[in-house]
């Protein structure tokens, strides 16, 4: 009767323990949760699985705060979901970390308001001819006290917030209004390409979205590019391929970014309309120096070009990579 059950928001939950609660106490309420949890719902005729990770914090050991208290307890939670170990008691250790995440997800709700979010722009060479023929769209974030901070660490937490779609649509309209003021410039024509998470591109509307960006900045289609990781496409194959095939429709192009690190299937190689190869950077850092790396590149540039479709290097830094 007096212990508390409360959702924070999105898919978190707080048990809140009537006191004195033990750590013991703690862990047999969580996993008490886990077993109920681990129950498939059927819905429409299909089995539901979940899984949950849980963060356990004891007052006043752990916190003597709510706030304190509740930090920690999620900095167990993130813990948890990394290791894989569905259950996690917090550490000293843990703190630092929990704090920084708190506040840049804090930070991050006003970054795209405050106007903190900048798009840098990396050109692509042609190999033959040694002239930029597009260039692909960089988020970068700089931060009022902490800098430039790497969209590696803010970019899961858009996803996680539900943020992303709000800051990806901002970046897709950056780059379209840059690639028209280019052509407004009378310079030689650049596409720009524009990458797209897993989350936004399952979102609702996001080829209603491009259509209208493009519609807004006067751009023609086919100075667009939508990058997309392997592992994006291949999460739910049959939605991809609408999506895709409404993006070459309009006129769009579509590349398959870090190509040979994610799902390496061959088979939407050919049934999805895509029209260019990325080869990662990580088989690109070292192709000289490391002769499986080399073959691994060769190997993706004649299947890219088999397939009649162009291909990309990332991370080409040196003369022997070029």
């Amino acid at each position: 009767d007096g212990d508390t059950l409360a959702r924070q928001g999105g898919d978190e939950f707080v048990f809140v323990l009537d006191a004195p609660s033990t750590e013991a106490e703690g862990e047999l309420v969580a996993r008490r949760a886990q077993e109920a949890l681990a129950v498939p719902m059927r819905i429409d005729g299909i089995d539901i699985h979940t899984s949950a990770s849980f963060g356990i914090a004891v007052y006043p050991r752990d916190g003597e705060r709510p706030d304190m208290l509740l930090a920690n307890a999620d900095a167990a939670m993130y813990h948890a979901k990394q290791k894989g170990s569905g259950l996690q008691h917090f550490a000293a250790n843990m703190g630092g970390t929990a704090q920084y995440r708190l506040k840049l997800e804090s930070d991050l709700h006003s970054a795209l308001r405050n106007g903190e979010f900048e798009v840098h722009y990396q050109p692509k060479v042609d190999t033959l001819t040694g002239l930029v023929r597009s260039a692909e769209a960089l988020l970068r974030w700089r931060h009022p006290e902490r800098g430039f901070i790497p969209p590696a660490e803010f970019i899961p937490i858009a996803e996680e917030t539900g943020q992303i779609g709000a800051i990806g649509a901002w970046v897709l309209q950056q780059a379209c209004r840059q690639a028209r003021a280019w052509r407004d410039r009378e310079l030689p024509p650049l596409r720009v390409g524009v990458n797209i998470s897993a989350v936004q591109f399952h979102q609702p509307g996001l080829a209603d979205t491009v259509r209208d960006v493009l519609q807004a900045a006067q751009l023609d289609p086919r100075f667009l590019e939508i990058e997309l990781t392997e592992s994006c496409v291949m999460s739910n194959p049959e939605e991809s391929i609408s999506i895709l095939e409404e993006f070459s429709r309009m006129g769009v192009l579509v590349s398959v970014d870090d190509f040979g690190t994610g799902y390496s299937s061959m088979s939407y190689l050919r049934r999805f309309p895509i029209d260019k190869l990325k080869i990662d950077k990580t088989f690109v850092a070292e192709m000289d120096t490391r002769a499986d790396d080399a073959s691994i590149v060769q190997a993706i540039v004649s299947l890219a070009h088999g397939l009649h479709l162009k291909v990309v290097a990332e991370g080409v830094e040196t003369e022997a990579q070029v």
